[in-house]
């Protein structure tokens, strides 16, 4: 799942219409997910749609645009006159601050001054003064934060947990002893648990060609007998990926919810393997990764890895 950027600037004239639609083109070209806020006065537009994206966003990019000139409190006062940013979209950033992105990128016109929140979040903001170099800059603050469109501030698997030694599985009648092998699910999220988070396998690949799985219920959590789980803003929980039966065989099985007897494999043969994984929970984003299995029928030399899903850096 690429990362989504939520991108909030003000598109009141032609020309800040084009700059939104460059930064977009940009973005998604280097594989983002972009939403650009459009300003709306609906009530409901704000909760069914603003709200909505800046929940499920992975980063947040605030442009302020300039509009009127703020007049002075003294008629008289030889200050230079400076202008208000966007309403509509000094909304959202307050919104923003709530769900707490992580390396924000704030830039705002030179001719904008900032009042109320936008003195505390935007105080290093970026200036500008010609709407053309917007562009560049904000290319040039993606590299410097680090941001990546492997990143989700929401769910990801961190790291393949491998058995130390085999346990024992009896479920409806399917009992074996299996080495089990787990993966590491961490809630990214500052400000929400991860409620009712259940995963389960989706696809299987062998040799490059799509196999046929009859299971895809959910899968076990930490080696407990449910089926969900609730991870805690900043903790992790470990999903079952799947068991290597002690046998000689070393047929691999699911630890699923559906266990009706006789429990038939997934894996009866070794080779090389790519296998899908779902996992989601309430008010989150769909989560998918893949694992490699390299399985060799020696628990020894059996190889599990991430694949396609690199930690970036995040914020410190």
């Amino acid at each position: 799942m690429a990362a989504r950027v939520f991108v909030s600037c003000g598109q009141a004239t032609n020309e800040e219409r084009q700059v939104a639609s460059k930064v977009k083109e940009w973005l998604e070209s280097k594989g983002y997910d972009v939403f650009v806020a459009l300003e709306t006065q609906s009530l409901n537009d704000i909760n069914a749609g603003t709200i909505g994206h800046l929940r499920m966003a992975d980063y947040f990019l605030f442009i302020d645009f300039p509009r009127e000139e703020i007049v002075p409190s003294d008629v008289d006062s030889k200050l230079e006159r400076k202008k208000r940013g966007s309403v509509y979209s000094h909304q959202e950033l307050a919104i923003a601050y709530v769900f707490g992105f992580p390396e924000s990128i704030f830039l705002k016109h030179q001719d904008v001054e900032l009042r109320g929140i936008a003195q505390f979040q935007m105080a290093n903001a970026a200036e500008f003064k010609d709407y053309d170099e917007l562009p560049i800059i904000v290319q040039t603050l993606v590299e410097e934060r680090c941001w990546s469109p492997l990143y989700t501030r929401h769910l990801r698997a961190t790291e393949i947990i491998k058995p130390q030694s085999p346990q024992s599985y009896d479920s409806l009648g399917n009992i074996r002893n299996d080495w089990n092998f787990y993966v590491k699910i961490h809630n990214n999220r500052t400000d929400a648990v991860a409620w009712h988070c259940v995963g389960r396998l989706t696809k299987l690949w062998y040799d490059g060609n799509e196999q046929q799985l009859h299971d895809k219920n959910p899968l076990s959590w930490g080696g407990r007998s449910g089926y969900e789980s609730l991870i805690f803003p900043g903790d992790s929980e470990s999903l079952s990926l799947f068991g290597v039966d002690q046998d000689q065989n070393r047929h691999i099985y699911l630890h699923s919810q559906r266990g009706i007897p006789p429990q038939n494999p997934i894996i009866n043969l070794p080779g090389v393997y790519r296998l899908e994984y779902q996992v989601v929970a309430e008010s989150f984003p769909l989560y998918e990764f893949e694992i490699e299995l390299t399985h060799t029928k020696d628990i020894k030399t059996i190889q599990v890895k991430l694949i396609g899903n690199a930690i970036p850096k995040t914020s410190h």
